[in-house]
């Protein structure tokens, strides 16, 4: 299977809070506010083997094929193979205006009631687009380039009274040269049982070695990151805020305990990460609601991803899911074709929901969680796209304020699939990602139905020989 394309529509964090104590259970993990501490936490004793999931072999076959969307022909609406990317464009910004932001239904894809967001080939179409809606009531909020992914982005305004599958439906029929989709809403993944320190020890990975480092810095887009807590405090963290000027930024919880499974200071025996010595560079999209911790939108999403590209980012964490959007799957496809390997979590939604994106996109490679026994996360997505299963359930990780506290969900399975695709990045610079994939597939130790299966993907990943691993084969 092939990475997969991010899709730009509304986008929401895999993660949230469990108030019980199942082990098997997970969902979207919020992050909350930001603090500092001397507190280490130790973690509290495992509990008892088995506890985190437990689902059924599922025999059954599946792949994906790697690619991209282009921008639909002008006269029919059609899209066409992919051609030379869009020319890269000048800034050219329109003051921003804080959205109103409906909280979403847990579960479910939503998107900001009265916006719409269009992609249009450069700044010129943006602002010809932009004179013509104006007499129909459209009213531009924000617009932006993509000087990577190449094109610019527009958020608008609905006119009163019109509905936000009416005006999709509108524009896409009279200007079919754009890409209009709601500006869709995502969420964390993750919860807070209680297990053991198995991750590393459970695919090989030993604790930083010489060798075991990475050249190149890697991306996250998540939630804030509390950069004071002792496992991020002086590493190689620098971090950027995509949300608009007064709007209240989400729980940093998420994205402390993701940037310390990446980053975590070595030679910490609770927090020290798999790659301690690696730069990150954080983008924040996710604000807070009255009900809600942690909420991103595609625009932002799209936004952070063109800004990783433009620095010179080429390896992109995102725990974050939503559905399918045609404005993120630009942005995805965009990205991979410009040389971007984008890893995501394959959500959280149980073996009944629906793909999750952009972990479900073709040029994304789709990440779920095992527990301790190498056993399927009770709630994870089942499908064809999932690439690869790597540790997610009952994961210790940092707090936000310090100490830390036991995760699960898919969104904690993806830094370990990251990790050692920067490993095998760095040992060959020209690997493209399908290429990297395929070596990671060929080293996952199968589990379930024999081949690929829609539960564990190819299998689960084992650590890359300068970190430990031992080659092991399907």
């Amino acid at each position: 299977m092939t990475p997969r394309i991010f899709i730009l529509a509304g986008l929401l964090l895999l993660a949230l809070p469990d108030s019980g104590a199942d082990a098997q259970s997970s969902t979207t993990v919020p992050k909350t506010p930001t603090g500092s501490s001397d507190f280490t936490a130790t973690p509290p004793p495992p509990p008892p083997p088995g506890g985190g999931s437990g689902v059924p072999d599922d025999p059954a076959g599946g792949g994906s094929v790697p690619g991209g969307p282009t921008f639909p022909d002008p006269a029919t609406g059609t899209v066409p193979p992919p051609t030379t990317p869009p020319t890269v464009v000048t800034p050219a910004f329109v003051t921003p205006e804080t959205p109103t932001v409906p909280v979403p239904t847990p579960g479910a894809a939503t998107a900001v009631a009265d916006e719409l967001l269009v992609v249009s080939r450069s700044i010129a179409e943006a602002t010809a687009l932009a004179q013509a809606l104006a007499p129909r009531g459209y009213r531009v909020l924000r617009r932006q380039p993509l000087n990577f992914l190449g094109g610019a982005l527009t958020a608008f305004r609905l006119p009163p009274g019109q509905s936000l599958g009416g005006a999709v439906t509108e524009l896409r029929q009279d200007f079919p040269e754009h890409i209009v989709a709601p500006n869709g809403l995502l969420t964390p993944a993750a919860t807070e049982p209680a297990a053991q320190l198995y991750a590393k020890t459970l695919i090989g990975w030993r604790a930083a070695p010489a060798k075991c480092q990475a050249a190149q810095p890697i991306g996250l887009i998540d939630t804030p990151v509390d950069m004071k807590h002792p496992a991020l405090s002086g590493q190689k963290l620098a971090s950027r805020s995509f949300l608009p000027a007064g709007m209240k930024p989400g729980s940093a919880e998420h994205g402390t305990a993701v940037a310390a499974l990446l980053i975590g200071k070595a030679g910490d025996p609770s927090f020290g990460g798999l790659l301690p010595g690696t730069a990150l560079q954080h983008a924040n999209v996710f604000h807070a609601t009255d009900d809600r911790p942690a909420v991103a939108t595609v625009e932002r999403v799209v936004a952070a991803v063109d800004w990783l590209g433009g620095g010179g980012i080429r390896l992109v964490n995102m725990s974050l899911e939503t559905g399918s959007n045609p404005v993120l799957d630009f942005a995805m496809g965009s990205a991979a074709d410009k040389g971007m390997i984008l890893v995501a979590a394959a959500g959280n939604g149980g073996k009944d929901a629906p793909p999750a994106y952009p972990a479900a996109h073709p040029a994304v490679i789709a990440v779920t969680a095992i527990d301790a026994d190498a056993r399927i996360y009770k709630k994870a997505n089942r499908g064809d796209y999932i690439d690869l299963a790597a540790p997610g359930v009952d994961v210790w990780a940092a707090k936000a304020g310090g100490g830390g506290s036991y995760r699960s969900g898919t969104s904690f399975a993806v830094p370990f699939v990251v990790a050692a695709i920067a490993i095998e990045q760095s040992a060959t610079p020209g690997a493209t990602a399908k290429q990297l994939l395929a070596h990671l597939r060929a080293g996952a130790q199968d589990l379930g139905a024999k081949g690929h299966d829609p539960i564990y993907g190819d299998g689960m990943l084992t650590a890359p020989k300068s970190c430990g691993g031992t080659a092991a084969s399907n």
